[in-house]
């Protein structure tokens, strides 16, 4: 991933599989005008259809995550599922947020509503070497009953806020 992030739009990177097409080509036209927009195609994989999370066992976000923060150090970016979409009547009001936050706290995550853990589906990342070594934190401890959000819900409360700023 090259160095995407200018100073007049922020990158807004996704991924996706061939099943949601649909999602991405939504996302893209919505965003297209406002953001630097980033799809990642990434083959089709096998989710977790036994217990837990669908997501457990699966650390491709994870490496997507460490990709495009290294790609772009000392900017900041948006990192999300390719299932999300703006209301543009909401677009100047999502934007004014954004740049509000950038740069104020590494990361910025969706509230997940669920007893203050964090959504990993959405993500402002201020690309700098704290928010890489958190993910690559995440990425050497992963192991195949893991969920990602999970991990990062549970590393998020081992730091303290003077190390990582975070917010939702």
């Amino acid at each position: 991933m090259g160095n995407f992030a200018t100073e007049d739009r922020l990158a807004w990177f996704y991924f996706y599989t061939p099943d949601y097409a649909f999602w991405h080509q939504t996302l893209a036209t919505s965003l297209s005008n406002d953001f630097h927009v980033y799809p990642i195609p990434i083959e089709k994989f096998n989710l977790n259809e036994k217990q837990g999370h669908h997501f457990k066992g699966v650390p491709i976000k994870i490496g997507l995550v460490i990709s495009a923060i290294q790609s772009n150090l000392g900017k900041s970016i948006i990192f999300s599922d390719c299932t999300w979409s703006i209301n543009k009547n909401n677009l100047t009001t999502f934007q004014n947020l954004v740049s509000s936050l950038d740069k104020k706290y590494d990361f910025v995550f969706a509230d997940n509503h669920n007893e203050q853990e964090v959504n990993i589906g959405l993500i402002l990342i201020h690309c700098n070497d704290r928010t890489l070594a958190f993910w690559q934190s995440i990425r050497d401890e992963f192991l195949p009953d893991c969920w990602d959000q999970q991990m990062v819900n549970q590393k998020l409360g081992l730091y303290e806020s003077a190390i990582l700023g975070w917010n939702t």
